[in-house]
């Protein structure tokens, strides 16, 4: 039987300017662990339909085009993303899916998807702003668009600039 510990096998620590580290509290049956490494990619957002379209000449049916988010990386690769709540953010803000940008991302060993850990936009100078949405009445940062979780207020789009 599964315990406690062994469900948060995983956890990712994030520390200031985008250093990610990868932490494992490994257990003594660690079968259904799912083994990961975190990595940076760097590219476009989008659906898809639309990337398979454009890249490959691939066309899915209509239903299934706006269905599922990509990354577009630089090699052309095309690859899904995780739609959690911090993947859910391009599927709700269409900003995020014009943007050159590089995600922070857990790439897991036998499947191309990614879950998004950072988001990153990347200037055409090279600069770097890291991205969440914001609260200003209740000064909370948080990783989709939609009405603050605390004041239930508007949030807006925040750009923080990391230096190198």
């Amino acid at each position: 039987m599964a315990t406690l510990r062994s469900r948060r096998e995983l956890l990712t620590l994030s520390l200031g300017a985008g250093l990610v580290l990868p932490i494992s509290s490994a257990s003594a049956d660690d079968s259904a662990k799912a083994d990961f490494e975190v990595v940076h990619v760097t590219g476009r957002v989008g659906w898809l339909g639309d990337a398979l379209r454009e890249h490959f000449g691939l066309e899915l049916s209509p239903e299934a085009s706006e269905r599922t988010l990509a990354i577009v990386i630089d090699s052309a690769e095309v690859l899904p993303l995780i739609e959690d709540s911090r993947g859910r953010a391009f599927r709700l803000d269409e900003r995020l899916r014009s943007m050159n940008l590089d995600l922070v991302v857990r790439r897991y060993q036998k499947t191309p998807v990614l879950q998004v850990l950072q988001m990153l936009e990347v200037a055409a100078d090279g600069a770097r702003a890291e991205l969440d949405y914001w609260c200003d009445v209740c000064a909370i940062a948080m990783y989709e668009l939609k009405l603050c979780e605390c004041c239930q207020g508007p949030i807006e789009l925040r750009r923080r600039p990391v230096t190198p």
